[in-house]
């Protein structure tokens, strides 16, 4: 890891932050989805 906590591309943690990073966003999106759902049928 380098001093400002980043990776270097191509490395399997590089790899792994970046799917662990898609993950967290689908998350949100999903979370969003469901928040919007909750608040229509209201």
């Amino acid at each position: 890891m380098r001093t400002n906590g980043i990776y270097p591309e191509g490395t399997i943690h590089h790899l792994v932050e970046k799917r662990l990073k898609e993950y967290a966003e689908g998350l949100k999106k999903h979370e969003k989805s469901d928040e919007e759902e909750k608040s229509q049928k209201r």
